[in-house]
């Protein structure tokens, strides 16, 4: 058994190991509690009943299982990754977290719906153990991908303590291993134990050029300790339909230029590292998690509108409301106005009774006229009549006076003939 001398992280290496030497083996550092990774040739048709073995022993002996068995087709070594931290798997959370976040972001955007379907279809297969008989046995750190293949598309390396040449070879081994399946690998390698630099990298598979994949980044810097000035830059990683994709170096060089949609923008991760950064080095403090997320931006922006158009449907209720209360009002109006009618009908119709009583009367009244009228012209009538007698006696007695004189006359001229 031969150790590097790095008093950080071991790298054991065990020379043809009997199956009992590699409990022992991984024993002795639980025990010491090392931070190491430790390989060792392994035939590749054992390889799987190797592992379940190594699951038993060790679930027999009370001994954590390494995080990661894998095994390199390519080299037969089984690699164990028993170089836990903190840091690791928490940077490696929270990136796995924003990258979900930013494509439930992005889903309600899309108007094509098979694209919007086949985003909502995207899960986190996290460090599910990918296996193509082989070809490849490898645990990611996390890896993202279609619900209905057994493949992920993306896949991510947190590199804890590898050398960066393992870490490349692993990478391009996704790639290559999977047929192409496997269309990207991010690879952030954190630095361990200072963690004073974070680099980004990313590799997608790429048919167009030879060795059939293009490094879209390559140990770029994401973090680093030593500048107040970051790096400004993003990475695509999303397997998604050509409009959203990055173009291939082939159709760089025919002029296509496309704006990736999916993003994570080095600011987005470096919020996330230091939050991991901060467990790491027990300094975390809750103004580490003030900052909004995506999730939280797309919830509060969800939230927001439904609150506005809560407040539109209440001012538009508020407006119904008061159109009925005129309405209503109006209607109130209507009614009084209709009994003002209605009364003033009373009123008129009570004078026309009056008037036709009045009338009544007159006409009583006109008639009894009339009677008296008739009356007094009967009266004057018999008047007249009498008047007439006496005129009539009048002249009578005037012929008869005429007649008297005459007989006097006569009488008195006798008599003085008789004298």
């Amino acid at each position: 058994m031969a150790s590097s001398p790095s008093t950080d992280v071991e790298w054991i290496s065990l020379l043809d190991p009997t199956f009992d030497q590699v409990v022992q083996c991984i024993v002795d550092a639980r025990n010491r509690s090392a931070v190491c990774f430790v390989q060792f040739p392994w035939p590749e048709e054992q390889f799987h009943d190797f592992r379940s073995l190594l699951y038993d022993r060790l679930y027999q002996l009370d001994i954590a299982i390494p995080q990661r068995v894998e095994y390199d087709f390519d080299s037969k070594t089984v690699q164990l990754d028993m170089a836990e931290s903190p840091l690791h798997g928490t940077f490696g959370c929270f990136s796995a977290l924003l990258l979900r976040d930013t494509l439930g972001f992005l889903v309600p955007s899309i108007q094509n719906a098979a694209i919007r379907l086949r985003l909502k279809a995207v899960i986190n297969f996290a460090t599910s153990r990918l296996e193509i008989d082989g070809e490849l046995s490898r645990q990611p750190d996390w890896a993202f991908g279609c619900a209905i293949n057994p493949m992920p598309s993306l896949v991510c390396e947190v590199a804890f303590a590898q050398s960066w040449n393992n870490v490349e070879a692993k990478a391009l081994q996704y790639i290559k291993s999977s047929g192409g399946k496997i269309r990207a690998v991010i690879v952030f390698n954190i630095n361990y134990p200072k963690a004073n630099k974070v680099t980004v990298s990313l590799v997608t598979a790429d048919n167009s050029i030879p060795g059939g994949h293009h490094w879209l980044q390559y140990a770029e810097i994401l973090y680093s300790d030593n500048t107040e000035e970051q790096a400004i830059g993003q990475i695509d990683p999303a397997d998604l339909p050509a409009s959203f994709c990055r173009p291939s170096a082939a159709e760089v060089n025919a002029g296509v230029q496309r704006e990736p949609q999916i993003v994570l923008t080095y600011g987005q991760l470096r919020r996330e590292f230091r939050k991991a950064l901060a467990v790491y080095r027990e300094e975390t403090y809750l103004e580490d998690f003030a900052e909004e997320t995506i999730f939280e931006k797309l919830a509060r922006k969800v939230e927001e509108a439904a609150r506005k158009e809560e407040e539109m449907a209440r001012k538009e209720q508020d407006v119904a409301i008061a159109d009925m209360d005129c309405a209503i009002t109006d209607m109130a109006t209507i009614a009084e106005k209709d009994r003002a009618i209605t009364d003033m009908a009373h009123t008129i119709a009570e004078k026309d009774c009056a008037i036709t009583d009045m009338a009544h009367t007159i006409a009583e009244k006109d008639c009894a006229i009339a009677e008296k009228d008739c009356a007094i012209t009967n009266m004057a009538h018999t008047i007249a009549e009498k008047d007439c007698a006496i005129t009539n006696m009048a002249h009578t007695i005037a012929e008869k006076d005429r007649a008297i004189a005459d007989m006097a006359r006569a009488i008195a001229e006798l008599t003085r003939t008789i004298a």
